[in-house]
């Protein structure tokens, strides 16, 4: 209990029957993943095994590290076993790295960095934010839900209220439970609010979507969910599954999200339902997605916009075009293939709307250099769809140029005649069996 300590656990098998308080400055290390083997039997609503909690603003400086964390979680997708395997509340400095976390109801690990209350904590200054915290070199799989306790889902590692937090060389897998139990690989918790962390050389595999509806949970495809970001860098992830991220803000950084180099992949199309690559909700700000590769998919990007004055119940100023507004947003250089048509908008870039709204605001949006290819056996319509821009929403400044489309039959890239429009520069794109451009309205 004494900070710079370090328990050890040599080669073995171990039964654990009580929670584990691990005192700050105090790490735990295996023999490995394969030779040291913790199992859990904490049972019910909430449990788990290993908590790292103390005041707010707390540097924990302590490592978790080399075996297997085992909660012995059933995959029926019904409660059961340990919930939550390592839990970090308020602690900045703590690292879980070269470790297995399986069977676990809810979250293998999750790192929130204050005590406020996720229902209520809904600005970025309220604070404080953990610092210096990381996760890597871990596998996790049979470790996320779907529950309606917690009104929704969780995800094999969730993180919020982190500030600077690396991510990196993770395999987490979530498709042992059945339709509409498997959680997501990586989630936010506690609304996010993340700044500045870096998530890279990670795989997060996520179940096909199963649900019965194309649009609705209890499933969704999302390997990949955050709320509130800042400054975030996303690359060099292999995902099978959609990345789904809410209220993109620039800050002090120099972009909201920098999504590059990444492969977002399904095994195969799924017609009947909503699989997509990227998914940006409401404000969006300052991203840049390029040099990624996303195939089968029947929504490569999707901006799912609200009403300009509809804040998702966040109590931060949303300044110009509301808390759903596009701006300063470039794609390019990307690879999108086999673009499928499934029920609701399909493409390769969709600007479309949540909630009946239906207003979208767009200023200084760029896509260029990318390649678009329709799925041959069932292929989207449509490259890039403005389409749903129906209730004079603002497009200023939208510059979409050299770019290749192949096999669209409605157009390469197609818009609403309700939109009020300026500065539209559509120039220079290769189109192949694709009908040309159709890009008409109040300009």
């Amino acid at each position: 209990t004494t900070a710079g300590d370090t328990i050890h656990i040599v080669a073995g098998t171990y039964t654990e029957t009580a929670k584990c308080y691990l005192a700050k400055g105090v790490s735990v290390e295996g023999e490995g993943k394969a030779n040291t083997i913790v199992k859990t039997t904490m049972t019910g609503t909430w449990s788990d095994y290993m908590s790292l909690e103390s005041p707010d603003g707390t540097n924990g400086n302590q490592s978790i590290s080399n075996f297997t964390l085992d909660g012995q979680a059933n995959t029926s997708g019904n409660q059961s076993g340990t919930w939550y395997g390592i839990w970090v509340t308020a602690r900045s400095n703590v690292s879980v790295h070269d470790m297995k976390l399986i069977n676990f109801y809810m979250a293998g690990a999750i790192f929130v960095g204050n005590h406020l209350d996720g229902q209520t904590a809904t600005t970025w200054t309220a604070g404080p934010y953990a610092t210096g915290n990381s996760f890597y070199n871990n596998e996790g799989a049979n470790c996320a839900a779907v529950d309606g306790i917690i009104g929704g889902g969780s995800g094999c590692l969730m993180i919020g209220w982190q500030d600077g937090m690396q991510v990196h060389h993770n395999t987490l897998i979530t498709t042992a439970r059945p339709v509409s139990h498997n959680g997501w690989p990586i989630k936010y918790f506690s609304n996010g609010f993340l700044k500045g962390v870096k998530i890279h050389d990670n795989t997060f595999i996520k179940s096909p979507f199963q649900g019965t509806s194309p649009w609705a949970p209890p499933d969704w495809d999302f390997a990949v969910e955050f709320f509130n970001v800042q400054g975030m860098e996303f690359n060099n992830n292999y995902i099978q599954g959609s990345v789904d991220i809410n209220y993109v803000y620039k800050g002090t950084y120099p972009y909201g999200l920098w999504a590059h180099h990444n492969t977002l992949d399904h095994a195969t199309p799924n017609y009947s339902h909503a699989e997509s690559g990227f998914i940006f909700e409401f404000k969006a700000e300052d991203i840049i997605v390029e040099n990624n590769n996303i195939n089968n998919v029947g929504v490569g990007i999707s901006y799912n916009t609200r009403y300009p004055a509809n804040t998702g119940g966040y109590n931060y100023p949303c300044g110009t075009g509301g808390c759903s507004a596009i701006l300063n947003n470039v794609i390019r250089n990307n690879v999108f293939k086999n673009i499928y048509l499934m029920g609701g908008a399909s493409g390769g870039v969709v600007v479309q709307t949540e909630n009946g709204t239906n207003n979208p605001y767009m200023n200084n949006f760029q896509i260029y250099n990318n390649t678009f290819i329709a799925y041959p056996n069932n292929p989207s319509p449509v490259g890039i769809d403005f389409t749903q821009q129906q209730n004079g929403g603002v497009a200023t400044g939208v510059f979409i140029r050299n770019n290749i489309f192949q096999g669209f039959s409605q157009g390469s890239v197609t818009a609403n005649t309700a939109t009020t429009q300026s500065n539209i520069l559509v120039t220079h794109n290769d189109s192949y069996n694709t009908a040309a451009p159709q890009w008409s309205g109040g300009g």
